[in-house]
Order: structure tokens, then sequence, then C-alpha cells
């Protein structure tokens, strides 16, 4: 075989090895991290809490996690639900998407007994966009994106 019919060969499989990487389930389950940023207010348990935003590309579902730490000890929640749409108007656009996840962080310190007491967590200006928690796990917290 020559040299030009070889490189030819590796170049296609290389080109199908990518398209079955990049297609294949596991390469496009993944949640990505995408905004984060601390509660503006920790609940009541003495932990500080953060979040992340985890989404896929496009306008899908989106996680919205919870990780709260007090020295060594850790916990936390998992959230899911659909900010587009109906809430588009409070999601989209330059800044909104901080704000609207600054909004739920804020909703789940003040004044509660933890950072993950909520079984359904909405913010106040769009009610539609119920994030329900699929994830609490008091123990540990969940690793980011990990769902």
């Amino acid at each position: 075989m020559s040299t030009a019919k070889i490189n030819i060969s590796r170049a296609y499989v290389s080109a199908i090895l990518a398209l079955v990487f990049l297609c294949s389930p596991s390469h496009q389950m993944n949640w990505m991290p995408a905004i984060s940023g601390n509660f503006p207010v920790n609940p009541n348990d003495g932990f500080t809490c953060s979040y992340k935003e985890c989404r896929k590309p496009g306008p899908g579902p989106r996680l919205f996690q919870v990780r709260c730490q007090n020295g060594v000890n850790t916990y936390g929640c998992i959230y899911r639900g659909n900010p587009h749409g109906l809430c588009g108007n409070t999601y989209n656009g330059p800044g909104k998407a901080v704000a609207f996840y600054n909004h739920l962080a804020g909703k789940c310190g003040n004044n509660k007994p933890n950072g993950c007491n909520y079984r359904k967590l909405w913010h106040d200006n769009c009610e539609q966009a119920v994030f329900d928690r699929v994830v609490n796990n008091q123990a540990a917290a969940p690793q980011w994106c990990d769902y």
C-alpha cells in the first residue's frame, strides 16, 4: 500500500473516531458548569453556601446546584428546572441569568434552616419556572454538575 493511501486511511479512521466520540451518549449527556456565585445570605445552620448553574447546550433545562460548607463538613442539593420560555424575560439577556440565580440563592439562604430547605424553588418574578429538588444529599455535597 502506498504512503498516500495509508495517510488517507488514517485521516478517514481519525474522522470516524471523532464523530463517534461527539455523537456518543456519554459525551452528549455531560452537564457543564456555567454561572456560579456565593449565597448573598447564608442559612441559619452556620454553613457558607455557594451555587453553580449546570447546563447542556441549547435552551433546555438547567441544574441549580447548591453546596454548603462549614470546615470539613459539607452538604448539598441539586434543583432542576427550565428558566427559558415563559420566564425568558427574567432569565435571558445580558446579566439576567446571573441575577436570576442570585435571587434563587437569596431565597435558599434567607432565614432558612439550611441551604437545601426548599423542595421546589422559583424566581418571584416568574413563578412558572419551577425548579424541583432532584438530589438532596445532606451527608456530603455532590460533585459540581455531577448529575
